[in-house]
Formats: C-alpha cells, structure tokens, sequence
C-alpha cells in the first residue's frame, strides 16, 4: 500500500524582484491589462497588502537551517556546483510551467534577470543541443598501434582502469615508483619475472616485471605479449617509456602532480605532449592541474566502481596482484569539452562499460545520469533508513548513526519482506530521477549519449533503446547499494539538510510540479518509461511525496529548550513633565474635527 499523498516542503522564496518589468516574451505580456497583472503582482511579492486576483500567498515556512554539524571548507567540488545550479534551474522551470499551465504564480523573474553564470545557462535543454549538434564527431576506429602507459597502481587503477586498458590497448606499460607496497619478503619483484594481473580472481592479463636499473625499456616491451610493469622511475625509464608511448592515464589522488612529474619531465626533454586520461574523482584538482605548465592534453575521466582492496602474494610461475571490487563492472566516462577535437590517435579503453560520447553535452548527460542515480539512490536509502530507525515524532537532525536498509534480500531472509517495500520505494524514486533526467536534457542528447542504434534507426527504436539503457542503470545502482553495509553517517557526511534539499526535495517538486502542469507526463517518452518501469503516475507520485514529506523532519531546526538569557535592561530616564499650553493653544487643541470651538 503506498503512503498517503502529501504536500511537498515548500522553502521561503527568494528575495522580491526589480519592480521594473522585463521584457515581454510574447507580444500577449505585452499588452496593457498584462502589463497591469505584472505589476500588481510585483507590488505583492514587495509586501503589499493585495495582490493581482487568484494570487494568493503561500503559508509562511521558516528557511530550512543548515546542518550546524556540516564541515564547511569554503570550496565545492565540481559536482556539488553542478548540482545545485541544476536545483536553481529545475525550480525556475517547474515554476514558470505551472504558470503556463494556469497557476497564479509563475517563476520569479525572467532567466535572463537571474544573473546566472554561463555555465549554468550552459544546462538548459536547449543549450546542451545546440552545443551537441555543434560539436559532435564521429568515432572513427583507428588502425594505429596503441602503446598506454598508466601511471599509479592503486586499487582504482587495477580495479577499473586497467581491465578497460587490457581490452583497448595493444601494450600496456604500468609505471609505479619503488615502494613497500611492491616488495615480498623486503624484496623487489624480480626483474624479468611475470605478474598476473587480477580482479576478484579472475586473471585480466599478464605482464613482465621490469624493476633492473639497466632494463632497456623498449626493447623489452617490443618482446613482451601484454606490456611491463615498469618498478622505476628514473630518468632514463622515463625517457625510454615518452618516446615509445601513444597516450598515457593516470590514477593517482592527491599525488597527481607529483606522480606525473617524472613522466611530465621526460616530456618535456623529448619536446612533445601526450594525452593524459585523469581517472580521479577530484576533477577540480585535474582542472588546476591543466592550467599549469605540462606537457599533457587532461582529458577527465568520470569513474565509478568501488575498490576495497589489493593483495600481492608469489605464485609458482611469478607473482600475482589481486584487486578487490564490487561485483558491477563498472563505468568509465570520457569527459569532452566544449573545444576538444580529437587527434586521430587510437583510443586506449575498451570494454563494456566505457562511454566515449560524441560531443561535451552528451558527456555531460552521462555524468548528470551518475549524480542523479547512484549519488541520488544513495541518498533515499539513508533516508528511508532514518524514517524506519527514528519514527515521529522525532524532528531534528537524527540521534544515530545505522547501516542502510537492504533492498536485496533472499526470500529466507527474516527481513525479505522489509527488503521487498524498501526496494519499491527506492525503485520509485529511481525512476522519477530518470524522468527528471529526460525533463532536464534534450532528447537527442539523451539518445547520442546512451541509444545504440543505427543512425538510420526510427525515432521509436532510439528511444526504446534509451529507455532500456536508463532503466537497466537504475537496476544496478539499486542492485550495488541496496545490500546494506553502508552507514547513514557516511552518505550524508555533506549535511542531512544539505542532501534533503539537494537530492531528494528536487525529486518531489518535480513530481508535485509535473501532475499540475503534465505536460512532460504526457509526452510519449515519459509514458513509455513509466510503461517499462511497471509503475503508474500515482504511484509514482504518492511513493516519492510521502518519503520527502516524512523526511523533512530531519532537516528542521530542533527549538532550544535551554533557559533564555534575559538581556539586561538599560536604564530608563524618568520623563519630563509635559509643557503647559497657552491659552491660545488650549483653545486650538479643544477644536474638534467640524472645526467647531466649544463655548
């Protein structure tokens, strides 16, 4: 049985407006009596008493305060920023949609009056097409030889790079400095001897050692069947490794400039640049780093797969490094730029999970897909944990910390069925995120992004392919974070607050928003999506309204119980006695309102 329909939270609007009109997007604003609607109705959002007929305002509700818990260090990620100028943008447009459907109020102003930056204008629907149309390429398959060096042998690399690397690259060079971590028994590998490279056990592939100080580089990776793990980085290694190599990657953290930094000097002496795919999750750093003086081409890569662990042992034919991961493959998406050209050279990844789309806004699409379903079914778990572990009437930020809800269970389990209902929710709230994906993007970016068709394929195919796609990745993030051991603590370490206005108040506005306007809901898109889902419209609704309702709890201020401090009273100067009237006075002031003197 789902949850009764509930209003979504409604946070104060922002400050009123210039009382100047702007200009009239259609020559019907422009006329007298709209031009009077408008102001009468800028007069009431400026605190007049009356506004326009049918406006009337909203109840009062307090401004939601921020988690006073939150870490706050002055800087958003990449990510965090894109977000919520996605959230200002998506409130704008549910706004001024329920105002063309017919509400009494509409958005509050005009984009153009929002003094929005570039890149957020950059994220409208309409701009992300013309971007794509402007700059996609095809991908051509290049016959070049493919020689990759990787630098950083972390479990991300081993875990999700270098699969994708086995499967893209004709040699493959590991480039990884001297370190505890590479040695057995207080030994260096043995130079000359194999290693296999594996993940969760299964061998990917095996390359040769090569850690002696005098190793001819070149000569040994032309006689080598998959590549080197090359244990230096020396100046003459580097050297040798800039001038066979045809594209490079690293996955490095916090040391990415100073991990790149041999290979970069090496670069340098020969003269030349190289790409550079950056497998990190800072893609600020990457950013800062290409704005200094390197001898790279940063291409961003957004990666996703979780990566626990990485175990060297000796074997009897050498040496093997096993990876620990999550069960999912993974994803790896090239993140283009606006002015990226590609330069013919052949592209190093390969495999199912990897994601080379043609153009900066289908890019964008992919990561916006990631944030919205993985970040965001994250996000509804911790929550739906909160609501079971700390029923009404608990209000305020939660008391303690719980490992998430399971949605995957087996049918013995004793909570199978409490996995069943939490799995509904949360399948739910997945599917309006990718309904608010589509409401977000332009199809066509949509389908060049994720629709493997033909090119010559019918738009009812493209779009059956899209909708597979965007349902088949909501299936895994639930089937990757619904088996629990993740902590609520943990996955809204940002702020409680913070994560319920970003990530799950959005959904519901849209939602709310969708069934007064459904004009989105009517499309043949998002009917044929709710049709693959198996979820109606009212289910979907009622489901993700009454989650958000029952989670605005935690992101109220809890009063203060404390006794009040009672300011000090300032002392009071004792008043002056009033000054007598004249008589010519006492006789105005006894003037009644007729103007009448009393005899």
């Amino acid at each position: 049985m789902c949850p009764p329909s509930a209003p979504s939270p409604r946070l104060d609007p922002p400050p009123p407006p210039s009382p100047r009109l702007a200009e009239a997007v259609t020559d019907e604003l422009d006329k007298a009596a709209a031009r009077a609607y408008r102001l009468q109705y800028q007069s009431y959002r400026r605190g007049s008493a009356t506004g326009v007929i049918g406006e009337a305002p909203d109840d009062p509700r307090r401004q939601l305060a921020l988690d006073e818990d939150e870490e706050d260090s002055g800087h958003a990620s990449t990510s965090e920023a894109a977000e919520v100028a996605f959230n200002e943008l998506l409130e704008w447009r549910l706004e001024y949609q329920a105002y063309r459907a017919g509400a009494a109020k509409g958005a509050k102003g005009r984009a153009s009056g929002k003094k929005w930056p570039l890149e957020t204008l950059r994220m409208l629907p309409v701009a992300r097409l013309a971007a794509h149309v402007r700059t996609q390429r095809k991908q051509l398959a290049s016959a070049k030889s493919c020689i990759h060096a990787h630098v950083g042998c972390g479990r991300l690399g081993l875990g999700l790079v270098v699969p994708s690397l086995a499967k893209g690259c004709d040699k493959i060079i590991l480039v990884q400095r001297p370190s505890a971590a590479w040695t057995l028994n207080e030994k260096v590998l043995e130079d000359g001897s194999q290693i296999a490279c594996c993940v969760n056990s299964h061998k990917v592939l095996t390359l040769e050692v090569c850690s002696a100080a005098d190793a001819d580089v070149a000569e040994r990776l032309s006689k080598s069947e998959h590549g080197l793990l090359l244990l230096s980085t020396s100046q003459k290694h580097m050297d040798a490794v800039a001038s066979v190599a045809t594209s490079s990657s690293v996955s490095l953290g916090p040391a990415l400039a100073k991990g790149l930094e041999p290979l970069a000097a090496a670069l340098r002496r020969k003269g030349s640049c190289l790409v550079c795919y950056a497998a990190e999750n800072d893609h600020d750093a990457v950013e800062r780093y290409a704005k200094t003086d390197v001898p790279f081409r940063l291409v961003p890569l957004l990666v996703d797969r979780v990566c626990t662990g990485r175990e060297l042992t000796q074997s009897e034919t050498g040496y093997v490094v096993d990876t620990t991961t999550e069960p999912w493959r993974g994803e790896i998406v090239v993140m283009r730029g606006e002015d990226d050209v590609d330069d013919g050279g052949a592209f190093p990844f390969g495999g199912e999970g990897v994601y080379r789309p043609p153009s900066a806004a289908a890019a964008q699409f992919l990561h916006r897909r990631k944030i919205l379903t993985v970040n965001g079914t994250h996000t509804t778990l911790a929550f739906l944990t909160l609501a079971a572990k700390e029923p009404p009437p608990h209000k305020g930020l939660p008391k303690g910390d719980y490992e998430l809800v399971r949605c995957i269970a087996d049918e013995n389990d004793d909570d199978f069925l409490d996995a069943e209902e939490a799995y509904r929710q949360v399948w739910c709230f997945a599917v309006a995120r990718q309904l608010l994906l589509l409401f977000e993007s332009d199809v066509e970016v949509a389908e060049a992004a994720l629709a493997e068709c033909d090119d010559d394929a019918s738009s009812e195919v493209k779009r059956e392919a899209l909708v597979e796609a965007l349902l088949s990745n909501a299936r895994a993030a639930i089937e990757r974070l619904g088996r629990g051991g993740d902590l609520t603590s943990r996955v809204l370490g940002a702020g409680v607050v913070k994560r319920y206005e970003g990530r799950l108040l959005p959904v519901a506005k849209f939602l709310e928003c969708a069934a007064l306007a459904r004009s989105f809901m009517k499309t043949p898109l998002a009917r044929l999506l709710l049709r693959k889902a198996r979820l109606t419209e009212t289910t979907l609704r009622l489901t993700v309204l009454g989650l958000t309702a029952d989670a605005a709890r935690f992101a109220e201020k809890t009063p203060d119980t404390s006794t009040p401090k009672t300011p000090p009273q300032s002392p009071r100067k004792a008043p002056k006695p009033p000054t007598p009237l004249s008589a010519k006075r006492r006789i105005q002031s006894s003037t009644n309102l007729f103007g009448m003197v009393p005899r």
